[in-house]
């Protein structure tokens, strides 16, 4: 899309005095003088005991907006712990849910990586010679589908492990 991505972002500094990792992505400024984005990703069970006492049934995506709500609690306080670092940046907790739902601040980073890759003009993959499935030929179809499947292998490989676990024992 254009965007130059940091991987390890406990060189950068994001906190002064702490080496705690605060997000997993770091998106540069939408438009010059704006601040970093740090995008938190976490992915969080619909079906957890905390998410039920949320009504679930009233309350849509309450695992997400639990856990989204952590993530930027835990952030206020290691700001008032550490302190800004070198860079100026909004933490963005981007919750999915285990069921393939995407929590609210999930779906703006969407809106924004939707609109950078209209602007950069991405071909379509198929015509591109980039990986596509026979369902997703499109940036805005291939990249929710690569999450959805992501979050399902690692969901169906905690399960394995937990029933190879359990017949060993």
């Amino acid at each position: 899309v254009g965007w130059h991505v940091e991987k390890e972002l406990l060189a950068i500094g994001l906190y002064a005095d702490s080496k705690g990792r605060p997000a997993d992505v770091l998106f540069p400024p939408l438009k010059p003088g704006g601040r970093f984005r740090a995008v938190d990703v976490v992915v969080c069970d619909p079906r957890s005991v905390s998410a039920m006492l949320a009504n679930p049934d009233k309350v849509s995506l309450a695992a997400a907006s639990q856990k989204e709500r952590k993530k930027l609690l835990d952030h206020q306080k290691k700001m008032a712990a550490h302190g800004p670092g070198i860079i100026t940046f909004d933490k963005v907790p981007a919750a999915l849910e285990s069921s393939g739902a995407w929590g609210k601040s999930m779906l703006e980073v969407w809106v924004s990586l939707k609109a950078a890759a209209k602007k950069a003009k991405l071909q379509n993959y198929v015509l591109s010679g980039q990986e596509h499935t026979w369902a997703a030929f499109t940036f805005c179809q291939m990249v929710p589908q690569r999450i959805s499947f992501n979050v399902a292998k690692w969901t169906a490989r905690a399960v394995l492990r937990g029933l190879t676990a359990s017949i060993v024992n």
